[in-house]
């Protein structure tokens, strides 16, 4: 059953990762879902939340608000001098 859940998590992924806010697709083995990444869960389309959960039956789906990663990460550096 794990197997079809990470395939699942891969279709999901394919089909929506971009759309109507999403920017991540996770899953949980524990809790047998596959987990939407969202900035805001109040942006979601409900008709996409709806097709969404309707695909990834028998299993459920979490809906999680969490900031996307942003492309540039500031750089921290420690360099010792010589002396």
């Amino acid at each position: 059953m794990t197997a079809d859940l990470e395939d699942l998590k891969k279709r999901i992924r394919t089909q929506y990762l971009g759309r109507g806010g999403i920017h991540g697709v996770g899953m949980s083995r524990s809790r047998n879902v596959v987990r939407l990444y969202v900035n805001d869960a109040s942006d979601l389309d409900p008709d996409l939340l709806e097709e969404v959960t309707k695909g990834v039956s028998p299993f459920g789906l979490e809906v999680i608000k969490e900031q996307s990663p942003s492309a540039t990460k500031p750089r921290t550096s420690i360099s010792k001098q010589r002396g």
